[in-house]
């Protein structure tokens, strides 16, 4: 009679997206040498494997053909991803804007370390420039961005004057010419 020892490893979650984990089986019993098949159909004599998320049955055969086999499950969370958004846009040169971070997968909660100093979802009232945040969840797995928050040249205004004539006093007029800023004016 041919068993597995192995079914002790029967459900494992990863704690982090892309991770894998190592899997060992061992037989007793049967007749002679033993082989083992990780799925692949392929009958080797590899007892431990170091594999990524999935279900697998792995099966022992004996020189006799007797075969066994265990089944293992192996899980992870959804990939930890982020983006960060302009949730208060700079308007008009010298204000200052929000930054916030957009964060799926990975195992909640969420913790926060933006290079403003923040360590909430978002920056807080910041001025133009590049920042960066990294994101770790709760098995310690991390993603990071960065985002550049800009603003607008500052807004001019030139006025032209077209002066009056000896002839005619009443044609003067002034050409404003507005550049910088944000359109439309």
């Amino acid at each position: 009679h041919l068993t597995i020892n192995g079914n002790e490893v029967d459900f494992l979650s990863l704690p982090c997206n892309g991770q894998t984990a190592a899997m060992a089986v061992t037989a007793a019993g049967g007749i002679g040498v033993k082989t083992y098949n990780w799925g692949d159909g392929v009958y080797g004599s590899i007892t431990a494997k170091t594999v990524p998320a999935g279900d697998y049955t792995i099966k022992v055969r004996d020189a006799k053909g007797c075969e066994e086999s265990v089944s293992a499950s192996i899980t992870q969370p959804e990939k930890l991803t982020l983006a960060i958004e302009e949730t208060s846009i700079i308007h008009c040169n010298g204000d200052k804007g929000i930054l916030s971070a957009n964060v799926t997968g990975g195992t909640t909660p969420y913790t926060y370390s933006w290079s403003s100093g923040s360590t909430n979802l978002s920056t807080g009232l910041v001025g133009p420039g590049t920042y960066n945040v990294v994101v770790t969840d709760a098995n310690g797995c991390t993603t990071s961005d960065s985002h550049t928050l800009t603003k607008p040249n500052a807004l001019n205004l030139l006025i032209t004057l077209a002066e009056q004539t000896c002839s005619n006093p009443t044609l003067g007029s002034l050409s404003p010419q507005v550049s910088g800023g944000t359109t439309p004016y």
